[in-house]
């Protein structure tokens, strides 16, 4: 298909633009709108799901806003950076999901206003004559934008306050974005953004490059949070001379830059935390403090990674008064970690290792090391004078003990170094820290440790404790050793010695050739527990008295003052003095229903049980006697066999001292089972509530003492075998299971099925479909419809009526007035359903009177015509108040209004200029209609208008009268100068006036029916013949004239 192309002229804001709209119907191409023009907003324009093509500027003026969603908006020059896109001061850009670029040249930004843009791009920038493709003197905010394309060498100067959050800044000119000296107090902030310097311009480049002088009046800073920096000849470089600047580089990365952070000048408060600088570079971190007469620059550093540069960190500056702390860094795979030139540099709680050169220093430089990881006596210094590398480490020894024994609170604790140097000596009355130096570079010497060796003396003796790292930074807890346990020996009893008794005696020898002997316990496993009293020989006897009957093992643990122990056992013994017990799991009394028992129990371990039926018949049929060893936790069982009846049955245990005791128990036999009868509910019934209630009676003619019973599985029968009670159900068919239980667990059971049904049945009633209807006919057909699975009968007023698949019919013949009909629907389990319809029979047409009010306006009867006229401002009503003897309906012909109900009902109708004609019908709910009433009114809202025929233009005469000729409405009246003439009855006049010499002026004022004014004025001048004087005024006179007249006309409405 060929190009559709139509003109549509676009406003924006005060200006009319012409724009030529392009609709592309080819299916490779894009919709898009042409502007040949520049572009003004001036007043608050939005531009949504389009491409704009603008050649020209586009410019938002102060106050106004430009809002572009999922826009690409192209800015086509004739060259580059002939056009621009210009945010003015207090006007504002938002932007999101969209493009702006200049195509196919570039174009410059200028935002002196606000933006904020979100998820767009911005390509393709350049302007003539500046070194900055985008200017920020205002407020700009970028949020998940991309920059790119830029041909200037500064890509955006920002001048005012940037934000920018997960933007993208690619391909930028030789600088991406250049903060110089702002104007006022301004904070800019730039978090997960990416600035690359891949296909920048030729030269060095710089990701972000600061220049704050002592020219900065206000507090300014800039904020660089999670952002990467690839591939730049400068990360970020600030130069800085006042103490109102402050640059925080938090979190962010640095990867190919030639210098990842370069930072020189005085008096700026810089920090530099968490970030990652990654070569290969020169220099990865370069602090440079210039001025040594002015305040140094507050420096901050932690936990920074620093990798593959020449230099990782750099830092430069005055002898005096700057010392800055480099705190958890990790610097490594450089060909130096850390070079200082002039400074005192603290290294604290960092890592530096895998350099060629971990530490250099020169011109004065000292760099201190501590607690932090380093290649050890990895550093080199320039000659010079007091140029020096010192690790320090604080051995910091807080208790001394024996190992695994009391504290040494007294004497001296000796500490060497592994190159044989005591370094100190510890008073372990007052322990304290000390600060010692690992190793040293200087100018003068070379020297270096690893290991301190702990030694402890006392008189001759000395004891070693363990080496411990002189890199170690924690507190040390030094233990000494003393290795030689105490002995034990000469024991007595013998092992498996048996006690009659309840006492233990037990004797033997204890020694210790070390530090000498604490403490001998001797105790019972699981029991007593003694301190022996060991005498000068090593010579000790214990006693534990009293002892319970079992089994004992008898333990000896010997303790010397160092915590050496030497733990024994003395001898395995048991005691037994008491007779064994006999536990019977069923008890002493049991009830079965079998003709054997097993009867469980627990007794003394391997003990013999023996059980026998007292007073058993001779050689009787049944085995009613049994013998069994109880096993090893006393455990046992007897089976025997007897017939129905009571039993007296006896059980006697021997244990393995002889110890002998015997019991009695009964046993009783109950073979027969109990009955259940449920008396409610009745099985089959239909029940219409979810509370059912159950009853019944339980008999049992067995010997049990007691009948237990479940209502599906809840227990619920009472002791007498007596059960009534009340279950909830839902709807549906239910069967209730009753399980009954005697003494001896003899059980029955019984079951009974019902249907619970709580829904009453749907009545439907179809026609006739109003719950009260009113009608004009004798006879009406009522149907209706039964929705009941269970239906037991359907009346209509108490009589049945039959119903076929669900559907009901009955002709019902209808009295005058209220007809009431009751139907009612009742299912087997007796829900009923009622329905009620009244029919009311209405031959009688309503009777009606009305009043009419017309708001801000008046009437006037003319000769039996209504006319009217409106004072108000609005659309011009007239309401209708009808007063009805029944429940009625108006309704205004026409479809102009429509009123329903009782009393007194308003219809509220909107007048037309001109003849108004409206009819009114009146109808009650039976359909019976009144005598319709029509209403005529004329609105009249426009004041009469005089035409003149005669004199038209400039007209002058000789003559000493003239006629007026002319129209107006018709039935108005007509003044002249205040006196009424006679008026044609179609509107015309023909009215002869006297003139007299020079001009003659005639006032002309209409009035209509409704009293509606207008006024003329008409001018007729008179030439003076050369015997005439001027008249002494004008003479109005109903006769025939002509004249040449001026006529001058003005015509104002009024109402009097």
């Amino acid at each position: 298909m060929g190009d559709l192309r139509k003109y549509t002229p676009l406003c924006i804001g005060a200006f009319a633009l012409i724009m030529c709209t392009c609709i592309l119907a080819s299916t490779d191409t894009e919709a898009r709108t042409v502007i040949d023009h520049d572009v003004v907003v001036t007043s608050d324009t939005s531009w949504a799901d389009d491409t704009y093509e603008v050649h020209g500027n586009v410019t938002v003026v102060g106050g106004m806003t430009l809002h572009l969603s999922r826009v690409v908006l192209e800015i086509v020059g004739t060259s580059d950076g002939s056009h621009r896109i210009e945010v003015e001061s207090g006007g504002h850009l938002i932007a999101d999901n969209s493009t702006i670029r200049g195509s196919p040249s570039t174009i410059g930004a200028i935002f002196a206003g606000n933006v904020l843009m979100t998820t767009c791009t911005v390509e393709g920038l350049y302007v003539s004559n500046v070194t900055e493709a985008m200017l920020v003197s205002g407020v700009a905010e970028f949020r998940h934008t991309t920059i790119k394309d830029t041909k200037n060498h500064t890509a955006i100067k920002v001048t005012g306050t940037l934000e920018a959050v997960d933007c993208q800044f690619l391909e930028l000119g030789s600088i991406a974005l250049f903060f110089p000296d702002p104007v006022g107090a301004r904070r800019s902030s730039m978090k997960g953004c990416t600035l690359s310097g891949r296909l920048m311009g030729t030269g060095d480049t710089y990701g972000i490059l600061m220049s704050w002088t002592e020219a900065v009046t206000a507090d300014v800073s800039l904020d660089v949070a999670d952002c990467e920096f690839q591939d730049f000849s400068y990360g970020l470089q600030g130069s800085f001379d006042t103490s109102r600047a402050s640059l925080d580089v938090l979190g962010s990365s640095f990867a190919g830059c030639g210098q990842g952070i370069s930072i020189s000048g005085n008096n700026a408060s810089v920090s530099i935390v968490g970030c990652e600088l990654e070569g290969p570079g020169t220099v990865g971190i370069n602090i440079y403090v210039i001025d040594p007469s002015e305040a140094s620059i507050d420096l901050t550093t932690a936990e920074l990674v620093i990798s593959g540069f020449d230099v990782g960190i750099n830092i430069r500056g005055p002898a005096h008064g700057f010392r800055p702390l480099l705190d958890n860094v990790t610097v490594i795979l450089c060909t130096q970690g850390i070079h200082v030139l002039g400074s005192t540099v603290l290294v604290e709680d960092s890592h530096v290792t895998e350099c060629g050169v971990c530490f250099y220093v020169e011109s004065m430089a000292r760099i201190e090391i501590r607690r932090t990881e380093h290649t050890y006596r990895s550093g080199d210094y320039a000659p010079g004078p007091q140029a020096a590398v010192v690790a320090f480490t604080i051995v910091n020894v807080t208790t001394c003990r024996w190992k695994d024994g009391p504290f040494i609170t007294e004497g001296n604790l000796i500490l060497m170094g592994d190159d044989g140097v005591e370094l100190d000596r510890l008073d372990l009355t007052e322990p304290k820290a000390m600060e010692v130096v690992v190793w040293s570079l200087t100018k003068y010497n070379d020297l270096g440790r690893l290991w301190i060796v702990p030694t402890f003396r006392v008189g001759n003796e000395g004891f070693v404790g363990a080496n411990f790292s002189i890199y170690n930074l924690s507190a040390q807890h030094v233990e000494i050793v003393d290795d030689l346990p105490p002995t034990i020996n000469q024991t007595w009893p013998d092992d498996g010695h048996w006690f009659a008794t309840s006492d233990i005696t037990v004797s033997g020898r204890v020694g210790d050739k070390g530090s000498g002997m604490a403490s001998l316990v001797a105790r019972i496993e699981g029991g007593q527990e003694t301190l022996a009293v060991v005498d000068g020989d090593g010579l000790w006897s214990v006693t534990f008295d009293p002892v319970d009957d079992g089994p004992y093992r008898v333990e000896l643990l010997a303790t010397d003052n160092t915590g050496g122990t030497t733990a024994i056992p003395i001898a395995n013994l048991t005691v037994d003095t008491s007779m064994p017990t006999i536990d019977i799991d069923q008890g002493l009394e049991v009830l079965v229903n079998t003709t054997w028992i097993t009867v469980t129990g627990r007794t003394e371990p391997y003990s013999i049980v023996h059980m026998w039926e007292v007073d058993a018949p001779p050689d009787p049929p049944y085995k009613c006697e049994d013998v069994t060893e109880a096993d090893k936790e006393g455990y046992f069982s007897l089976y025997v066999c007897m017939g129905a009846g009571l039993h007296q049955v006896s059980i006697n245990a021997t244990d393995r001292a002889g110890n002998v005791a015997t019991i009695s128990m009964t046993v009783a036999m109950d073979p027969y089972y109990p009955k259940v009868d449920i008396t409610s509910p009745v099985r089959g019934v239909w029940l219409n509530s979810t509370m059912v209630h159950v009853s019944g009676v339980v008999t049992d003619n067995g010997p049990s003492a007691w009948v237990k019973g479940w209502i599906d599985g809840e227990e619920m029968i009472d002791d007498e075998g007596d059960f009534t009670f009340d279950l909830e159900f839902t709807e549906g068919e239910h069967s209730i299971r009753i399980d009954v239980m005697d003494e001896a667990g003899n059980r029955h059971s019984a079951t009974v099925t019902f249907n619970v049904d709580i829904t009453l049945p749907t009545i439907r009633i179809v026609t006739p479909k109003e719950d009260r209807f009113f009608t004009m006919e004798r006879k009406v057909d009522l149907q209706g419809e039964v929705r009941e699975d269970n239906l037991l009968e359907v009346t209509l007023n108490g009589e049945p009526i039959g119903l076929l698949s669900g559907i009901f019919t009955a002709a019902l013949d209808i009295e005058e007035g209220e007809n009431t009909y009751t139907i009612e629907a009742v299912d087997m389990a007796g829900n009923v359903a009622r329905s009620t319809i009244t029919i009311l029979h209405d031959l009688t047409p309503p009777e009606y009177t009305y009043e009419t009010t017309f708001p801000e306006g008046l009437t006037v009867d003319v000769d039996g015509t209504l006319y009217g006229t409106y004072t108000g401002t609005g659309v011009p009503h007239i309401g209708f108040a009808f007063q009805v003897s029944e429940p009625s309906r108006i309704t205004a012909s026409g479809g102009l209004g429509q009123a329903e109900g009782e009393g007194i009902l308003t219809v509220w109708i909107e007048l037309e200029e001109g003849m108004n004609t409206i009819t009114f019908t009146v109808q009650d709910e039976a359909g019976n209609a009144a005598s319709p009433v029509t209403y005529r009114i004329v609105l009249d809202t426009t004041p009469p208008d005089i035409r003149v025929d005669d004199p038209m233009g400039d007209v002058k005469t000789k003559e000493r009268n003239y006629r007026l000729r002319g129209r107006m409405e018709e039935g108005s009246s007509l003044t002249i100068d205040g006196n009424e003439v006679t008026v044609n009855s179609d509107g015309t006049f023909n009215i002869q006036v006297d003139i007299v010499v020079g001009p003659n002026t005639f006032h002309l004022e209409a009035t209509d029916r409704v009293g509606l004014t207008s006024s003329i004025d008409v001018t007729i001048t008179r030439q003076k013949e050369a015997d005439e004087s001027p008249g002494p005024g004008v003479i109005v006179a109903v006769m025939g004239l002509t004249a040449v007249a001026a006529l001058s006309r003005s015509i104002a409405g009024r109402r009097d």
